[in-house]
């Protein structure tokens, strides 16, 4: 009896999905927001990007500048191998909430690096300025904070920002 209870426990687990349901989330899996022209570039071996993931909890801006310093080390052949490379590399260096992001954008969506940065940025920036919290300085101006800082300065260099507001 000890001996069975030993060997169901190391018995691969039930799966209760149809396989129907497992189709489908391959399909899913499978599917992706770059088009056919993106995707389909044969892209050579690069040199490994010393660069850290992507999920949603730094700031946006100064990862994807990162992330762009990291790629304009790279050489590429044409314009199309440079910016298929640029989205694929992007999509494998996210994690996380960014990662689910990317699996949601609509099918075939993205047709240049430029589409991608730009879909990232509006996504990733609009939830730092979800969090922002607006301060009252003593000359009555008000400026924004959001969770990433007051875009990277000291608290007085911010009050010279264009998140600026006079109240009269």
């Amino acid at each position: 009896m000890e001996n069975r209870a030993k060997t169901d426990r190391h018995a691969p687990p039930q799966c209760s999905f149809s396989d129907q349901e497992i189709f489908e989330i391959i399909a899913d899996i499978r599917r992706t927001p770059l088009t056919s022209r993106l995707s389909e570039v044969p892209l050579k071996k690069r040199a490994s990007l010393h660069l850290n993931f992507y999920d949603g909890r730094e700031d946006p801006k100064q990862w994807i500048t990162s992330f762009m310093t990291a790629m304009r080390r790279q050489k590429y052949t044409s314009p199309e191998e440079q910016s298929a490379h640029f989205c694929q590399a992007l999509a494998e260096h996210l994690r996380g909430d960014a990662l689910t992001w990317f699996s949601n954008l609509r099918a075939d969506s993205i047709d240049s690096f430029d589409d991608l940065a730009a879909a990232f940025l509006k996504q990733h920036l609009r939830f730092a300025l979800d969090d922002l919290v607006f301060c009252k300085t003593d000359d009555d101006t008000i400026y924004g904070l959001g969770k990433f800082g007051p875009t990277g300065k000291d608290h007085s260099a911010s009050r010279k920002s264009s998140n600026q507001v006079s109240i009269s």
